[in-house]
């Protein structure tokens, strides 16, 4: 495999069966094996998917060994939907799936394709037909895709690719499948991004590179969707160094984001910083052991306004933590990860709207494939957007549960026009007058409100 060092570097066959641990408030919902078709040693986040179920990528495992895309429901029951042969449809996909507007599933995978055997980039429905959009290597452009692909308000993927053009790029691609090569990193400005572009609510996509800048510590960068660059920020050990992970965008107008190392020396295990779109640069501050080192999962916002993410290494087991963090910087120990019982290395972690989280162990568990966790701090149910902004006579997409008999929907108190889909899954038109604010949706059950707060554009 070529995604991570120290991952496993040969083909994995691998299996799941389920197991059911509890350890404070974290559940071991699955724990891969050797010989299940859903796959085993997941490397990415979950997506919620209109049905309410969970979507995700196994890098292994399946019917060929090569990796699969499964479905998962709240409760744990895991649903193989497509197994990779790494021929022409590719192999050992490293990357979450992403959501796109037509309720089809976009994902890469990091190997075969083609004859440069770097991978594809694929569409898939929520019943498991794969399509080959595009063979990465068969032009010049993207090579190791690992972060997921972000949605733009366009309609199209926006992504980058670890070693495309030697130190990596940043590129688009339409749901068709026709590639666009945005940046091409050259050192000085980053090197090897790993994690996913996060759209902010500029419009304007924002990530980092693990490595490069003034110091090779990484950077933190803007880029448009017409591919105009910005540097913002080169780490310099002191504040931070190697941010493996991404950004989160919070209510407040900054993105959070964590490094894997830095903090004093190149000993200490990484730090927690906030960046404005404009740049601005807050070290919030540096990793303890209490909660870990090594921070590989990008922070997810909370319904409830905090951050919550994962370590890799440190606290008491040396399996890392999951924590949460305030938007001021106090850090919170939430539970231990261990190797032999949990799973470590926990790559991706994400909110159900039902106010449960969800991770992905890599490593680890009961059988040492990796697992399958489910994380309740007592959040409560709410509703999720695709696009964190839109125009008046825009329709949004909403994701929740409950929704069957919905008797109302506002953004910020403004009646909208809506349309059930399913229980899980409504539509709303952004209506005249409205302002930027939570979005709240009226069930026979009560009042659920959006998880962050959606930004009214004007036209």
């Amino acid at each position: 495999m070529k995604f991570f060092q120290g991952a496993v570097t040969t083909a994995i066959l691998c299996a799941a069966g389920s197991t059911f641990l509890q350890a404070q408030k974290l559940t071991v919902l699955v724990s891969m094996g050797q010989t299940s078709a859903s796959g085993c040693y997941p490397m990415s986040s979950l997506v919620q998917g209109p049905d309410g179920n969970l979507y995700g990528t196994m890098s292994g495992g399946g019917a060929s060994g090569w990796g699969t895309v499964f479905k998962m429901t709240p409760g744990g029951q895991t649903k193989p939907l497509y197994s990779f042969t790494n021929g022409s449809d590719g192999g050992e996909p490293a990357a979450a799936l992403a959501l796109g507007a037509d309720g089809n599933f976009y994902g890469s995978t990091s190997e075969a394709g083609g004859p440069s055997d770097a991978g594809t980039i694929f569409k898939i429905t929520p019943e498991g037909v794969l399509t080959t959009i595009y063979t990465v290597g068969q032009t010049a452009g993207p090579d190791l895709i690992d972060g997921a692909l972000a949605l733009g308000n366009d309609g199209n993927f926006y992504g980058t690719s670890r070693e495309g053009g030697g130190y990596g790029d940043i590129f688009k691609i339409t749901p068709s499948g026709v590639l666009t090569v945005l940046h091409t990193f050259d050192k000085t400005d980053g090197r090897y991004p790993y994690a996913a572009l996060t759209l902010a609510n500029d419009g304007n996509f924002y990530g980092t590179t693990e490595f490069g800048g003034a110091d090779n510590d990484g950077t933190v960068f803007r880029i448009t969707p017409s591919g105009a660059f910005t540097l913002l920020h080169s780490f310099d050990l002191t504040d931070g160094a190697t941010p493996y992970a991404g950004l989160a965008l919070s209510d407040d107008g900054y993105l959070y984001g964590t490094t894997q190392k830095g903090g004093g020396t190149q000993n200490e295990g990484g730090t927690y910083f906030k960046v404005s779109t404009s740049g601005q640069f807050t070290l919030l501050g540096a990793f303890a052991k209490a909660a870990g080192t090594d921070s590989l999962t990008t922070l997810v916002l909370g319904s409830q306004g905090n951050f919550y993410g994962a370590t890799s290494a440190g606290e008491t087991s040396g399996g890392g933590a999951i924590f949460s963090m305030n938007p001021s910087g106090t850090v919170t120990p939430l539970a231990n990860l261990n190797v032999a019982t949990t799973g470590a290395l926990l790559y991706g972690l994400m909110e159900h709207t039902d106010g449960t989280f969800y991770g992905s162990a890599f490593t680890g568990g009961p059988s040492q494939f990796g697992t399958l966790l489910s994380l309740n701090v007592g959040q409560h149910p709410f509703v999720a957007f695709q696009f964190p902004y839109g125009s008046v006579g825009q329709t949004v997409q909403i994701l929740g549960q409950g929704f069957t008999g919905a008797t109302g929907v506002s953004f910020n108190g403004v009646p909208a026009a809506f349309n059930v889909v399913s229980a899980t899954f409504l539509e709303a038109t952004v209506p005249a007058g409205a302002t930027s604010g939570r979005v709240t949706v009226n069930t026979h059950t009560g009042t659920l409100t959006s998880n962050r707060a959606f930004v009214v554009l004007a036209k």
